[in-house]
C-alpha cells in the first residue's frame, strides 16, 4: 500500500472517529433539550371572581400546525389527579371532567385567551395544550392552578330621582370587577311591603345597558299616593344553574300625591280632572301620550302603513268570525277593562259621558289656539302644529287638552251605535271641516278600535 493511500484512510477514520466521539458525549439531558422545543410554556393569568385571563407561548410548533390544527386551554376544577388526566389526553384519551376551550387570540408565539362563566372563589388547574389537523400529535403545557376571587360587589348609593305618578328614576352605584358584571344581572326589587329575604315576591327591574360605576335605571308601573321600598341587588347563575342573590341597602320613597296630579275645577259632582293625559306626569304638546283602543288596557302604535283593517283586526274585543264587537259593557270606566283605574289605581278611572258633559256644562272653554311645535327624531327635522284647549272651571282653575290629530275616551258607548263609543276634543266644526284656531270639547261617536288618547278623572265616590 502506497504511502500516499495510507494518509487518506487515516484522514477518513480520523472523521469517524470524530463523529463518534461526538454522539458519545451527548447526554439525555441534551436530547431532552431538543424535544422541549416542542413544549407549551406558560404565561401569566390575571383572575377575578368569574373569568381568567390565560397568556402563553407556543415553542417549536409550526405555524401551519396551529393554524389547521387546535390550540387553547384545558382547565377543570382543581383536583388531585388533574395532572394525570391533563397527560392522558396528550396520550390522545379525552374527558369529561376538562373543559377545552379553544377561542383565544394567536399573534405569532404568544397566545392569549379569556375564560369565562366560572365559579367565585373556586380552585382549578389548567395547561395549555395544541394538536395538529389530523389529531396525530398533541402537546401541553406544565399543569398549573389559580384561584377565583370572592364576589363581593360594593353597594356604595342609590337615589330615586324624577319621581312622578307612574314611574321614577334610580340611579345605583354599584362597584365591581366590569368582567364579572358581564357574568351578573344588576338592577332594583320593587315592593309595597318590607323586604323579606326569606320569601321574597317583589317586583325585580333588570338593568340592561352596559355597566358602568353609576347605571340609571326607569322604574315604570307605578302608582299615585303610595310608598315603595327598594333595594338594589346583583345575581348571577352558581355551578348548580342555581340564582344567587346579592343585596345593598333597602329603602323607599313616596310617589307624587293624586292631590299633586288633578285640578279641581268646582264641578258639582266632585269629580277632579288630571292635568295631564294618561301617561304623562305633566302636560306637553310633544311628546306624545300613548293612545289606547277602547276597552284595551295596552297602548298600541300606528304603523306607518295603518290603515282601518289593520287597526281593527289588532282589536282585542273583535269577534272575526262574527264579523262584530264583543260585549264588554255600555259603560267601561272604573271596571276590568279602564286602564286609567288599572294604572292609576286608587280613586282614578276613564271619565264617562256624563263628567265631560258635566265639563262642557260648567266650564268655560273659550281659550282655544293654534299650537307649533317642533321635534326631532334621529337626524330628522319635524314641525307641526295641533290645537290646545284651556277648559277653565268656576273657580278660575284650568286645564288644558291638547289634539293631535285624535281625540280622547270615555267609558260610554254610543246608544245610537254599539260599534262607536263617545269621544271628545276636535278642532273639525259641525261640517267637518278642520277649524285649529276654534276647536271645542264635544262630545262624538268613534269606532271602538280606534287610537285616542285618555284623560283620567278622580272620583272621590270610585270604590277602590
Amino acid at each position: 500500500m502506497s504511502i500516499y493511500k495510507i494518509v487518506v484512510m487515516s484522514k477518513i477514520l480520523k472523521i469517524y472517529l470524530g463523529i463518534l466521539l461526538f454522539f458519545l458525549s451527548c447526554s439525555k439531558d441534551d436530547v431532552a433539550s431538543v424535544q422541549k422545543q416542542n413544549v407549551i410554556e406558560t404565561g401569566l393569568s390575571s383572575v377575578s371572581s368569574f373569568t381568567v385571563n390565560i397568556s402563553g407561548t407556543y415553542n417549536g410548533i409550526s405555524k401551519m400546525d396551529i393554524a389547521l390544527g387546535k390550540h387553547g386551554v384545558m382547565i377543570c376544577e382543581k383536583r388531585d389527579d388533574a395532572e394525570s388526566i391533563f397527560r392522558s389526553w396528550k396520550d390522545g384519551n379525552d374527558h369529561p371532567e376538562c373543559t377545552i376551550i379553544t377561542k383565544g387570540q394567536f399573534n405569532g408565539e404568544s397566545f392569549t385567551c379569556t375564560i369565562e362563566d366560572l365559579n367565585p372563589d373556586t380552585d382549578y388547574n389548567y395547561c395549555l395544550f395544541a394538536q395538529n389537523k389530523d389529531n396525530s400529535v398533541r402537546e401541553i403545557s406544565a399543569v398549573s392552578s389559580f384561584r377565583t376571587k370572592t364576589f363581593n360587589p360594593e353597594f356604595r348609593n342609590i337615589q330615586i330621582e324624577n319621581i312622578h305618578f307612574i314611574d321614577a328614576t334610580a340611579d345605583l352605584s354599584i362597584l365591581m370587577d366590569k368582567r364579572d358584571a358581564l357574568r351578573c344581572t344588576l338592577g332594583i326589587v320593587m315592593s309595597e311591603t318590607p323586604h323579606d329575604y326569606s320569601e321574597f315576591t317583589g317586583r325585580i327591574i333588570e338593568y340592561k345597558g352596559d355597566y358602568n360605576d353609576i347605571i340609571s335605571i326607569q322604574i315604570s308601573g307605578l302608582q299615585p299616593d303610595r310608598y315603595y321600598y327598594y333595594i338594589p341587588f346583583v345575581s348571577y347563575k352558581n355551578k348548580d344553574n342555581e340564582v344567587i342573590y346579592l343585596y345593598g341597602e333597602e329603602n323607599g320613597f313616596y310617589t307624587k300625591t293624586s292631590e299633586q296630579m288633578y285640578v279641581d275645577l268646582d264641578l258639582p259632582s266632585g269629580i277632579k280632572w288630571a292635568n295631564c293625559d294618561l301617561g304623562d306626569y305633566e302636560f306637553t304638546v310633544y311628546p306624545e301620550s300613548p293612545r289606547y283602543q277602547w276597552g284595551c288596557t295596552t297602548p298600541l302604535e300606528i304603523p306607518s302603513n295603518a290603515s282601518f283593517g289593520w287597526a281593527k283586526t289588532h282589536y282585542s274585543y273583535w269577534d272575526s268570525q262574527s264579523d262584530s264587537y264583543e260585549d264588554i259593557g255600555s259603560e267601561i270606566s272604573a271596571t276590568e277593562y279602564d286602564v286609567a283605574k288599572i294604572v292609576l289605581g286608587g280613586k282614578w278611572r276613564m271619565p264617562t259621558k256624563k263628567d265631560v258633559e258635566e265639563l262642557i256644562s260648567y266650564c268655560d272653554m273659550s281659550k282655544f289656539g293654534n299650537v307649533s311645535y317642533s321635534y326631532v327624531i334621529g337626524s330628522s327635522y319635524f314641525s307641526e302644529t295641533c290645537t290646545v284647549g284651556s277648559i277653565t272651571g268656576r273657580n278660575g282653575n284650568t286645564i288644558k287638552f291638547c289634539d293631535r290629530s285624535s281625540g280622547y275616551w270615555c267609558g260610554t258607548i254610543n246608544e245610537t251605535d254599539s260599534a262607536y263609543s263617545f269621544c271628545y276634543m276636535t278642532d273639525y266644526n259641525s261640517n267637518g271641516v278642520r277649524t285649529p284656531d276654534t276647536g271645542r270639547i264635544e262630545l262624538y261617536g268613534s269606532s271602538r278600535h280606534s287610537l285616542l288618547h285618555i284623560r283620567p278623572v278622580w272620583d272621590p265616590n270610585n270604590i277602590e
